[in-house]
């Protein structure tokens, strides 16, 4: 129920309206903290409504997947180097989630990184 009420699929629970979801060359502590971030190039994290529209449930309930791309936007100058972990934030900027991206991104300047649908996938270690 917890994943399911963070993604607004329970009625009963108060999820966040939207997630920001972001880049990072170095995965966060424990404690969510710690994630080096691209900083200018044209670097901005992508808001993600949080909705049946953005996000779907799959496998055994335990995890739901971006159901449509997210895109950030074009990397400028130097681009943004090698980003190897994804961040989801809620609206106060808390890390709720976070994960690997295998293999990591390369982005290079006029490079627009992508999650194609289906391909950011966040899973809850406990069961619903």
């Amino acid at each position: 129920m917890l994943l399911a009420a963070r993604f607004g699929r329970n009625p009963g629970a108060a999820p966040p309206d939207a997630w920001t979801v972001a880049l990072a060359f170095t995965a966060p502590d424990n404690a969510g903290q710690g994630a080096l971030q691209p900083v200018g190039s044209g670097y901005q994290p992508v808001d993600v409504p949080n909705d049946g529209d953005h996000w779907e449930n799959v496998g055994d309930g335990r995890s739901v997947a971006n159901s449509q791309p997210i895109t950030f936007p074009a990397a400028t100058q130097d681009g943004w180097g090698t980003c190897g972990f994804y961040l989801l934030r809620d609206p106060d900027g808390n890390v709720r989630a976070w994960g690997a991206i295998d293999p990591p991104l390369q982005v290079a300047a006029g490079d627009q990184p992508s999650f194609a649908a289906g391909t950011l996938v966040i899973s809850s270690p406990v069961a619903p």
